[in-house]
């Protein structure tokens, strides 16, 4: 009874729920530079979910949630299939002191790649960094508030269920 009275409690709350870390699509950091600059990790999950981390030299501070329509989701997943990440080099690196390092990394069901650079790297990886820079900067950002439980429960399960069972049918609960 205290399992389900918890999984209607968490059903009916209006906030973004994050994914499982596995489901991640792609992510990128800001590193901070000596002048004024974006300073943020995104993350955007399979689902459409993203998560904000902003450091410093944003408009707000602090972790954000925000949701994808479904066609900027889309549009978001056949712009990574078509840079083909993979062929991309690991690092971009130039010998300067002040540059802001992005790292970009991409997570496929097959692999996943990590891009490095501090300053010059190809067009189609700078477009799609600026894209990414306006998704952190722009629109209506929700602050994020981990409302999960840390307390723990003990599930008894049923005959002929596995616990791998009861994880895909709760992972949306994040249990």
């Amino acid at each position: 009874l205290l399992l389900l009275s918890f999984l209607a409690f968490q059903c009916s709350t209006k906030q973004l729920s994050l994914s499982n870390p596995d489901d991640k699509l792609v992510e990128m950091s800001k590193s901070p530079c000596f002048g004024y600059c974006p300073t943020y990790e995104l993350i955007i999950f399979q689902n459409g979910i993203m998560k904000l981390n902003a450091k410093q030299n944003m408009k707000k501070n602090g972790m954000f949630t925000k949701q994808l329509s479904k066609n900027e989701l889309k549009k978001l997943k056949k712009e990574l299939a078509d840079l083909k990440l993979e062929t991309y080099n690991d690092e971009y690196k130039e010998a300067i002191a002040d540059a802001p390092s992005t790292r970009i990394t991409y997570y496929n069901e097959n692999f996943k790649k990590s891009i490095f650079t501090n300053f010059n790297y190809p067009d189609p990886l700078q477009r799609f960094s600026i894209k990414l820079d306006t998704l952190a900067a722009n629109g209506v950002w929700e602050p994020y508030i981990d409302n999960r439980t840390t307390q723990e429960y003990l599930i008894q399960l049923k005959e002929a269920k596995t616990l791998h069972d009861f994880l895909i049918r709760y992972k949306e609960q994040e249990l």
